[in-house]
């Protein structure tokens, strides 16, 4: 007994040295958001469906969309302004005619399925409250990407629904760097939010809309392209109070790359091998 007393005492004792001597390295690496893209579409899952979020839940707590307006004011989630890559017609066959959603009424959208190129067949557009309330319910926080120029009262919709479900605090709102006043106009209606530039590099326009930013709102970050991503110009956006997240980072010599560079968040279509990247 006082054998297996003492081994257990040496285990505890290294297991001990071994957590006193990792914590700089995984605390670092642990620390950085893996934040899966347009649902899990790496596991060519259906982009931006709910089956593609459900499958996304289970590797990681943050969830990226893409959201636009219906021709009747519904904001529905999809990367592209038309349908025709990701949706095909109710029997299958690809859509013969360019839809373009702000063309579309909700209704009309509903008769497609966007699931059927994917071999999931069944699958409807969803809505922008469809997947604020699965995140709502399942703890994820949503990364909402504003896909175009949207005016203030859409926007204040976006909040409505986000505020609806007690998310205000819990989402992300993210929108390319030409697509400014939509941050900018969100910072004035919800200073309080979360917000993220996209940008192909750290550049000067990107930096300037960010300070933009930061006169009306809380947390500002910026969110580029990992291929315009360096030491140097990590270095220039911290000069400027901001940290910096990745996109869309997917193979594993690049994850590692970024990785390096001290930045907060991954955004990815595989986030099993980030986060395999991140505990290894």
């Amino acid at each position: 007994m006082k054998r297996v007393t003492k081994a257990l005492s040496m285990v505890l004792v290294a297991f001990a040295l071994i957590c006193a001597a990792m914590p700089a390295a995984f605390a670092a690496e642990s620390s950085i958001k893996v934040i899966s893209h347009r649902g899990n579409t790496g596991s060519n899952s259906p982009e931006n469906t709910m089956y593609a979020f459900a499958q996304a839940a289970k590797l990681t707590g943050y969830i990226e969309s893409d959201v636009r307006f219906t021709l009747d004011g519904v904001p529905v989630l999809c990367h592209d302004s038309t349908i025709n890559r990701t949706a095909r017609m109710a029997d299958g066959s690809r859509i013969p005619l360019i839809k373009t959603i702000c063309t579309m009424r909700y209704n009309e959208l509903l008769k497609y399925d966007f699931g059927a190129a994917y071999g999931v067949p069944g699958l409807q557009i969803p809505t922008f409250e469809q997947w604020i309330s699965f995140c709502s319910e399942n703890g994820i926080v949503p990364y909402i990407e504003m896909k175009e120029s949207m005016t203030g009262s859409q926007i204040s919709k976006l909040i409505s629904i986000v505020d609806k479900y007690g998310m205000g605090e819990n989402v992300v709102w993210i929108s390319f760097s030409y697509y400014g006043s939509n941050l900018m106009k969100l910072a004035y209606l919800e200073p309080n939010a979360a917000m993220g530039v996209i940008a192909y590099a750290v550049d000067t326009a990107a930096l300037s809309l960010c300070q933009a930013l930061k006169t009306s709102a809380d947390s500002v970050f910026l969110d580029v392209n990992y291929t315009g991503l360096n030491a140097a110009s990590v270095s220039r956006a911290g000069r400027a109070g901001l940290s910096v997240e990745a996109w869309t980072v997917d193979d594993a010599e690049s994850i590692e790359r970024v990785k390096a560079l001290g930045i907060t968040g991954i955004t990815t279509n595989y986030p099993d091998t980030v986060l395999i990247s991140a505990a290894a």
